[in-house]
């Protein structure tokens, strides 16, 4: 992503996965907001296009920029932990430095080995999940006792609409990568059943399977590799196989996506939501005054009001349902469109999320654990009663080896049964 300019994270998101752009984002604004109270610095393999109000220093590894941040003085490290990172020691590299380290997560769970050492690593302060679903999903797991949540902040200024205007119902925006995790092929089947339920209906699709990897190779239509479009095409294919006039791909854009959002009547994100931690594509639709349809998975549920800023559904057919519905009722989008730009300024604006990462840092500098964090909403939901129950037993050390985190075991599965009879059994579950 070294050629996209995040100089000024205030216009949005230039065009790179939302990860990507927090980690700079994040550090720009708690310098913007509290400039006497702490001096981020910024350690990344490219520099040249990053916020010129930050200290920005060159550093080829995450080994590297640790050491850079020790000798820089600084007395916390954050950084994104991936397969690299442990591969290359990092976890070991800061115990031997001066500084605490903070995993931020923007994709939670890591593989088990992962979390096992996040959880083991003395060094490691703090785990900061992006998303209340996911960590709750981690309730079950040592790493649990030093993970908290911290949404991802948002800048809903350069969304807002000069005028709240409610378009015509027709327009359907779908924003997200072309890749099977973001679910896109799900909208596509559905569209020839949304065409038929409302004439002139349009389908934009903003993306493309190069907006994690710039060097995805892409199939016949240019949008995806060719065995996803092969899922997708055809139901957006015309009988000679060209892309129907009902469908425009736009492919990646960057800021210049506002005003496309601005004018859908309805927005469409990731209707799996299998991959999904704090989508920002939800939170960029409603703080342009856009109701959000999708599915009521995961970080959806953190960041979609369901029936007030947008609808969040149990199945495909009702996502199909959900989309016809905005389309054909022009007060509910108007309504939802106004809700939706007011819930995004009031949960996800960079003020309160700088508030809640500098009293992060102030608690980790005095040494303070972290407070135990009580579930609080969707009890029932993938079992969580049951991890908030395991994450107790498995305190006990016979109980941790013989029973692994729930989310280990695929969440399609009815892990009750699962768990039964392998105690039944008296066999090890990993």
């Amino acid at each position: 992503m070294s050629d996209v300019d995040l100089s000024h994270p205030e216009k949005g998101n230039p065009g790179v996965g939302g990860t990507q752009f927090n980690f700079v984002a994040l550090p720009y604004y708690l310098k913007k907001i509290y400039p006497e109270q702490i001096e981020p610095i910024i350690y990344a393999n490219s520099v040249s296009l990053l916020p010129s109000q930050l200290t920005v220093k060159q550093a080829s590894t995450s080994v590297e920029a640790a050491e850079h941040c020790d000798r820089d003085g600084c007395s916390i490290f954050v950084f994104r932990p991936r397969q690299i990172d442990f591969e290359s020691n990092l976890l070991e590299a800061l115990s031997a430095l001066g500084c605490e380290g903070v995993a931020w997560g923007h994709n939670i769970p890591l593989p088990l080995s992962q979390m096992n050492a996040l959880a083991e690593c003395e060094s490691i302060a703090r785990l900061v999940v992006v998303g209340q679903e996911r960590l709750d999903q981690i309730r079950d797991h040592p790493v649990f006792q030093k993970s908290i949540r911290i949404y991802n902040g948002f800048d809903p200024e350069p969304y807002h609409p000069d005028e709240h205007s409610v378009g015509d119902g027709t327009t359907v925006v779908y924003l997200g990568s072309l890749t099977p995790a973001k679910g896109f092929h799900v909208l596509a089947e559905a569209w020839p059943s949304i065409k038929r339920e409302v004439p002139g209906a349009q389908l934009k699709v903003i993306g493309s399977a190069r907006l994690y990897d710039e060097d995805a190779e892409l199939g016949k239509w240019g949008v995806a590799a060719e065995s996803y479009e092969r899922e997708f095409r055809p139901y957006l294919s015309t009988p000679d196989g060209s892309v129907d006039e009902s469908v425009d791909f736009l492919g990646k854009m960057g800021t210049e996506k506002i005003p496309r959002l601005q004018q859908a009547d309805v927005g469409v994100v990731n209707p799996t939501g299998k991959t999904e931690n704090c989508p920002g594509s939800a939170i960029e639709f409603q703080a342009a005054g856009t109701p959000v349809v999708s599915i009521a998975e995961w970080g959806l549920l953190d960041t979609v009001l369901d029936g007030k800023t947008g609808t969040l559904c149990d199945t495909k057919q009702g996502i199909r349902d959900a989309i016809v519905e905005h389309l054909s009722d022009k007060s509910k989008r108007k309504k939802y469109g106004l809700k939706g730009r007011k819930y995004i300024q009031e949960k996800f604006d960079f003020k309160g999320i700088c508030g809640e990462w500098l009293g992060t840092f102030e608690r980790i500098e005095k040494g303070e654990r972290k407070k135990k964090t009580p579930i609080t909403k969707n009890l029932f939901y993938r079992y969580k009663y049951l991890r908030e129950a395991l994450g107790v037993f498995r305190q006990n050390k016979f109980f941790e080896k013989l029973i692994p985190p729930l989310y280990v075991i695929s969440d399609g599965k009815d892990i009750k049964r699962i768990i039964f009879n392998k105690l039944k059994s008296k066999t090890k579950l990993w």
